[in-house]
């Protein structure tokens, strides 16, 4: 983290005026919007229910007695600290005063507890675990699944099972529904999902009623269904907490972790959140990850805000170095005003990921090893659909075929540099990529590459060069493919009031009359983190000049405490 006297930058370009105004913006935000065909969207509702709660209750300062955790990072902290988890009672808060701590051993929370320190930089959590530095969640044990009868359509609030016994159902019960595979628009290349990978697309809800008997029971679920399901690819429905208890409400806050040892190639990440749900990273300073800075796992309607996820050990490898990841069937995860520095990917969606929202984080100085750019919105894995990448400052949208497809996400509303001063960048500088089995990508509203760029063409055709610049790519296999092999991502995108360079202008898609941007996607007022500064602040119909983004302002200002704002905020915006 910069200093807190590091002067905020004051370098502003301006875009030529674009063709709407502040006035024109529709801030009934949270309601489909017209813009966007009602079959390409979900109502996405993010996050903690309500918001992330205020825990008051200290049940324990971790560095007096009995506990006595030793907080000059001398003597390993991790016993005692564990010995306060697993005393403090539901709701409670167990406290770590400033100072360094030692980890030798994973810190596990699998209860409804919160773990909080005095701020990042005062209270450091040093990890010399040989697995993560600290899991909230269990592990649940191997999936037991019942059919579902029929084709139960997208928005479906109820299901027809053949068990309720096995798995074991009742109201309250968090469930994922699932299908085979149907190879056409559901493609997998090695993505993790259940039977040997032949199931990707699939979603958590959660069992609201149940009535019926014998072989045929209805049970009610919500949320409902955000992506249909066919018979003909053999729905079923199984228990996402096999053998364990889902970890509700628990919180991680106001404290650094920072990955100190082992660093060889392995799956650590610094902090790992399985079979959660309701529960939240907030104020969290998350240093040098070897895998992932958070990695979200089988999680339910969970939160990562406010935060500071910074470099890692491995760009040049794959799976290492990343951010935010919603994976292995996340549904419904909120990751919102988060600063991701010098990471190969930031914001990543895998592994049958639905529902999540990647709101006004900044991203910069990505880099994976090389010269070519690394994308930091990112969809990477089959079978990622109907995710939000709203408001964000970043690098690059890519949707890669390295593990498989993905559908019907939305890029609403980002300021896409396609620039990274980590490395001279000469390959990949595009700011929009969907490869091969990437289908019904909805972008709108966003702004594509930073002022004072030089372009090679406005897309790709059949062949691309991948050291010239493209505003748009479709349809190939890889990062060095050069011919194209599909058609199918630029035919069923939506592309629609996104300011293209090469134009200069805001480009419309002609079929759709509505040109009134919404605020948002999925919010129905200003954020609180925004405080009086305007929002929203990116777009197409904004001009730079109006546009700060909370997380980048204070990551330049070298503020740390996330809900303060400099109150001498201005635009920066980067160029080559």
């Amino acid at each position: 983290m910069k200093s807190a006297s590091s002067p905020i930058s004051t370098r502003v370009h301006r875009l030529r005026p674009l063709l709407l105004t502040c006035a024109a913006l529709t801030l009934a935000a949270a309601a489909p919007s017209a813009i966007i065909p009602a079959d390409r969207l979900i109502s996405w509702q993010p996050g903690v229910p309500g918001g992330i709660p205020d825990r008051e209750t200290v049940f324990a300062d971790v560095s007096k007695a009995p506990y006595s955790a030793d907080k000059t990072g001398a003597a390993d902290a991790s016993g005692p600290i564990q010995q306060a988890i697993n005393a403090c009672p539901v709701g409670q808060v167990v406290y770590i005063p400033t100072g360094t701590y030692r980890l030798n051993s994973q810190l596990t929370i699998t209860k409804g507890i919160v773990v909080r320190g005095d701020g990042p930089g005062r209270t450091k959590l040093e990890s010399y675990a040989n697995w993560h530095a600290i899991q909230m969640g269990d592990w649940p044990s191997a999936p037991v699944a019942t059919n579902v009868t029929g084709s139960p359509a997208k928005g479906t609030s109820t299901l027809t099972v053949s068990s309720i016994t096995n798995p074991a159902l009742a109201v309250g019960t968090y469930i994922v529904i699932d299908q085979i595979n149907d190879g056409n628009e559901v493609v997998n290349v090695d993505a993790q999902s259940r039977d040997n990978n032949t199931r990707c697309l699939s979603q958590i809800t959660k069992v609201t009623s149940i009535s019926g008997s014998g072989s045929s029971y209805t049970i009610g679920i919500s949320p409902a269904l955000y992506h249909s399901y066919a018979a003909a690819q053999t729905p079923q429905v199984w228990k996402l907490n096999q053998g364990i208890a889902m970890t509700e409400y628990a919180g991680l806050e106001n404290l650094s972790v920072d990955r100190i040892a082992p660093i060889a190639q392995n799956g650590y990440s610094n902090i790992k959140m399985v079979a959660c749900a309701y529960c939240w990273v907030r104020n969290v300073e998350s240093t040098f990850a070897i895998f992932r800075h958070v990695d979200l796992d089988r999680s339910f309607r969970c939160e990562i805000r406010d935060s500071l996820f910074d470099n890692g050990y491995y760009h040049e490898t794959g799976g290492y170095a990343y951010g935010v990841v919603c994976g292995n069937r996340a549904t419904d995860i909120l990751t919102e005003n988060n600063t991701f520095h010098h990471l190969r990917h930031s914001m990543v969606v895998t592994e049958g990921a639905t529902g999540c929202v990647y709101g006004y984080n900044y991203s910069f100085e990505t880099y994976q090893g090389d010269a070519w750019l690394a994308p930091d919105m990112f969809v990477h894995g089959a079978h990622a659909n109907m995710n939000l990448f709203e408001g964000n400052y970043a690098t690059k949208i890519d949707g890669d075929f390295t593990h498989g497809s993905g559908s019907y996400n939305t890029f609403f509303r980002n300021f896409v540099t396609r620039t990274s001063t980590a490395v001279t960048v000469t390959g990949g500088r595009w700011p929009v990529n969907n490869d091969v089995t990437h289908s019904y990508s909805n972008f709108v509203g966003n702004v594509l590459g930073s002022p004072g760029l030089t372009w090679t063409a406005d897309e790709t055709s059949t062949t691309r060069n991948t050291s010239s610049t493209y505003e748009w790519s479709w349809g190939f296999r890889g990062d060095g493919d050069t011919s194209r092999d599909a058609t199918t991502p630029r035919d069923t995108a939506l592309r629609h009031g996104n300011f293209e360079p090469i134009s200069q202008s805001v480009v419309w898609d002609a079929t759709i009359s509505d040109h009134a941007l919404p605020a948002s996607l999925y919010l129905t007022s200003t954020p609180a983190f925004f405080g009086s500064v305007v929002w929203p602040s990116l777009g197409a119909d904004l001009s730079a000049a109006g546009g700060i983004l909370p997380a980048k302002a204070r990551y330049e200002a070298g503020f740390e405490t996330p809900g303060q704002m400099p109150t001498n905020a201005k635009v920066s915006i980067e160029t080559d």
